[in-house]
């Protein structure tokens, strides 16, 4: 399996087999290809590695959580980039990639907005279930 989204042809639709066995598990399968993982595993290390080093509301803390969420940011379409075949949509789907980067790490008690108080586990979780729901009816097309 593939790590990209399969994109559509033009003017196809986006949700051929909808409602069928075929079209949930493309629909489900295109949520989990847009949510970078790996991107989230490595910023999950790093913001461990920054927990268990750093003093409690410390600048040496507050660089490494910043560190984590740039390092996250910038490597995900480099990555999917180095991943992507020829002819897969690895620009497009670095857009999705990097704004569910965002969500998940929000999600995961917004570590990193802690520093400016912006985070609500409510909105948190209903950013998590939006963008899981939404993100699955995207379908990039063929450049």
């Amino acid at each position: 399996m593939s790590r990209f989204v399969t994109p559509k042809t033009k003017g196809a639709k986006a949700q051929a087999g909808r409602g069928t066995k075929e079209g949930v598990r493309d629909y489900a399968e295109r949520v989990a290809k847009y949510v970078p993982a790996e991107v989230i595993a490595a910023y999950l290390a790093i913001v461990s590695i920054t927990e268990g080093t750093s003093e409690a509301a410390t600048h040496g803390r507050y660089a490494g959580l910043m560190f984590a969420l740039a390092f996250g940011l910038i490597i995900t379409p480099f990555y999917l980039k180095k991943l992507a075949e020829p002819g897969e949509p690895w620009c497009k789907q670095s857009a999705v990639s990097i704004i569910a980067f965002i969500v998940w790490t929000y999600s995961m008690k917004g570590i990193w907005m802690e520093w400016w108080h912006v985070y609500y586990s409510g909105v948190a979780g209903i950013a998590l279930i939006v963008f899981s729901v939404l993100s699955g009816f995207y379908v990039p097309e063929v450049s």
